[in-house]
């Protein structure tokens, strides 16, 4: 639920609009600035992304590796 959840927004703003390093676009930096506070009082969400990331890491070794199949308009799904 936390990543799925109403905080899912901030947390995408992080990820895509809050690198320390590297480009990020315009809009997505000034998305995260608006979530997540003005330059140099940011809440990065730190500790929290670094939990989700684990559990779904460890969540992934639990389960099977199978086909994944993704939907297309006017696409058919193989028999």
């Amino acid at each position: 639920r936390l990543y799925t959840g109403p905080l899912f927004e901030k947390y995408n703003a992080v990820n895509r609009g809050g690198s320390l390093t590297g480009e990020t676009s315009p809009f997505m930096e000034k998305r995260f600035h608006q979530l997540c506070g003005e330059e140099g009082e940011e809440n990065r969400y730190t500790t929290t992304i670094y939990v989700i990331t684990s559990g779904l890491v460890k969540a992934s070794k639990l389960s099977k590796v199978v086909t994944v199949f993704r939907g297309m308009r006017g696409g058919i799904l193989p028999p």
